[in-house]
């Protein structure tokens, strides 16, 4: 009898080891337009992710818009995810378009928003698509998003960033939009690598609110400002090559140049300094 309890027992311990997170894999979930994956909407695909799933999105140009509320407030978007540690991979920024082909009349910051996590949602990362022609290209919310191998086109702001954690963007491209990255909302808990990028002909080529930035090894390019560091925001900027902007290489408003520290600017970096092109603080 006791011999039968104990088997019992441990059949029963066994069942909920089996149950437990721990053992559930992680899923590939396959968005494809021509109907060979597991979804033809990019947003049903972001929608469906677990933790630690993969996204893979196939060729094609998703232009697909639903109003959400996840937190009480209606916008446009093309898509969320629900769940942390999300990869969501496309197949190449040559043919994963996100967005409209052309620009909405009187594109601004309120418009239609790219993909990105809900509240709570932390870990995600994007790479190996392009955005285009949105308010803005990629969202986070309480927590970042990471990206690499992206590109960003013709957005009123390419990434936005307001939330806390780590994040990395990386080997991507920045072209026409009105900000390559804004990291709006001062944070002390926000910690912003940007590298190798390239960004020609924004607006502003990043403007930065965070306290822990670092830039390097980019190259910006026209535009009025390179990097725009306001609101406290705090930059290292080392190995960039920044030329042709109408207004100023790197600017400095409301607080953000308190310190020398805010912004190093090594001897490593090459200057175009034409008159109108030139590298300030305070200004």
């Amino acid at each position: 009898k006791q011999l039968r309890l104990l088997a019992a027992v441990l059949t029963g311990l066994l069942v909920l080891l089996c149950m437990s997170p721990a053992s559930v894999q992680a899923a590939t979930i396959r968005v494809a337009q021509d109907g060979t994956g597991d979804f033809t909407s990019l947003f049903d695909g972001l929608g469906a992710a677990q933790v630690g799933d993969t996204v893979s999105v196939g060729p094609g140009e998703y232009t697909e818009t639903r109003v959400v509320n996840p937190a009480g407030v209606d916008f446009w978007s093309m898509g969320l995810v629900y769940a942390s540690n999300v990869a969501v991979v496309g197949d190449g920024t040559g043919v994963v378009f996100v967005g409209p082909a052309v620009p909405p009349p009187g594109l601004n910051a309120d418009g239609i928003l790219g993909p990105g996590p809900v509240l709570g949602v932390q870990g995600v990362s994007f790479s190996g698509m392009t955005f285009r022609n949105l308010s803005r290209g990629l969202i986070d919310a309480d927590y970042v998003v990471s990206v690499s191998d992206c590109r960003f086109v013709g957005n009123y702001y390419g990434v936005t960033q307001t939330g806390d954690g780590s994040s990395v963007i990386e080997n991507s491209e920045f072209l026409g939009n009105g900000a390559g990255i804004l990291a709006a909302r001062p944070s002390g808990n926000r910690t912003l690598d940007i590298r190798d990028c390239v960004f020609t002909d924004n607006i502003q080529g990043m403007q930065i609110q965070s306290r822990d930035t670092t830039v390097s090894r980019c190259t910006i390019t026209g535009g009025e400002r390179g990097v725009l560091a306001v609101l406290g925001g705090q930059v290292v900027v080392q190995d960039c090559t920044i030329s042709a902007t109408s207004k100023r290489c790197v600017s400095t408003f409301h607080g953000s140049a308190t310190s020398p520290s805010h912004h190093v600017l090594p001897p490593t970096m090459e200057y175009h300094m034409e008159p109108s092109v030139r590298t300030v603080f305070g200004a």
